[in-house]
């Protein structure tokens, strides 16, 4: 993604299986020795669902469903990046809807809380606690949630 000096929005999925696990796959872009959670920026005219559909795909071969929106997070100047940069990420809850992932050694499945006590993890921990709390409702307003899933 070219530096434009604007924020750059940015997608993630946190994909559970029907036992409660998340799926974390290597990223496409960046350490081939770190596990995250699917992410992408958003490409101009795509929305913010097609983003996190064509992230998942690319990465893990799997399609899948976005369910709700989990969070929304701002990462401003963050570390490691040469020159400023401001992320504006959107985190979905999504759940499998067709294929497995593709190379198995790429990808493991794993419970919140246990990813959440894994170094290097690329994923929100907000979000990874939120994630190994029994019975955590999102608490994004639905009229939001509505516009950005019907997409």
């Amino acid at each position: 993604m070219r530096k434009t000096g604007f924020p750059e929005p940015m997608v993630s999925a946190y994909i559970l299986d029907d036992e409660g696990r998340l799926l974390l796959a290597k990223p496409l872009k960046g350490s081939p020795h770190r596990l995250s959670v699917p992410s992408a920026h958003v490409e101009l005219g795509e929305s913010a669902t097609e983003a996190l559909k064509r992230t998942v795909y690319e990465s893990t071969g799997m399609r899948v469903r976005a369910t709700r929106l989990l969070a929304v997070h701002e990462d401003i100047f963050p570390e490691g990046y040469r020159g400023k940069r401001h992320f504006i990420l959107l985190e979905f809850l999504c759940r499998p809807s067709g294929g497995s992932p593709r190379n198995p050694g790429k990808s493991v499945w794993i419970k919140p809380a246990e990813a959440l006590r894994q170094k290097g993890i690329g994923a929100t921990k907000q979000t990874l606690k939120l994630l190994s709390m029994d019975g955590y409702e999102p608490r994004i307003p639905l009229e939001l949630e509505r516009r950005i899933l019907k997409r």
